[in-house]
């Protein structure tokens, strides 16, 4: 009896410090990290995921039915059809943006064709006075350093005054390109 005593007691000594818990914390370092690399990005317009085949949006001249009487001015809209194109670049990242001839330049100036031959020459500007021409060469260049926060990019066109050639929708495609 003396020894099944003896195992009941050791028994319960080892039962009752099985439900004793110790408590306890452990801690340590979780690392952050971010690396903010310098470029460029649009918004506003239609992405097709890659650096190019974007859309930076339209300038319409509307219809017209003479070039005689006065220049026609317009500017860029969105390609979502209403605001700007907008331009956000890393902070302090120096920027260039170019506006080339289009595909229908003959001498350096800028034409929108029919499906004749008959031109209709445009000319676009940085500024709303067009006074400063845009393209592709450093004088004529728009330049800027990024501030972190969207700016809006409005490019504005002229199509001076001229014969007015047959009726018909003139078009061009101008490539926009982006460095930094």
């Amino acid at each position: 009896m003396k020894k099944s005593i003896k195992a009941v007691t050791i028994i319960a000594m080892l039962s009752g410090a099985s439900s004793v818990y110790a408590t306890g914390q452990i801690q340590g370092d979780l690392d952050i990290q971010l690396a903010i690399g310098d470029g460029c990005e649009i918004s506003n317009g239609a992405s097709s995921g890659s650096s190019t085949g974007n859309s930076f949006g339209k300038i319409d001249f509307g219809t017209q039915s003479s070039l005689a009487t006065s220049v026609i001015d317009a500017q860029s809209v969105a390609s979502t059809g209403t605001g700007t194109i907008q331009l956000n670049c890393t902070k302090d990242v120096a920027y260039t943006i170019s506006l080339g001839n289009g595909r229908n330049a003959t001498s350096g100036q800028r034409n929108m064709k029919a499906s004749g031959t008959d031109l209709v020459a445009y000319n676009l500007y940085q500024d709303a006075a067009r006074s400063k021409a845009w393209g592709d060469t450093p004088s004529n260049q728009l330049t800027g350093k990024g501030t972190g926060a969207p700016i809006d990019l409005t490019v504005y066109g002229r199509v001076p005054k001229a014969m007015t050639p047959p009726a018909g929708v003139y078009t061009d495609s101008v490539l926009v390109t982006v460095a930094w």
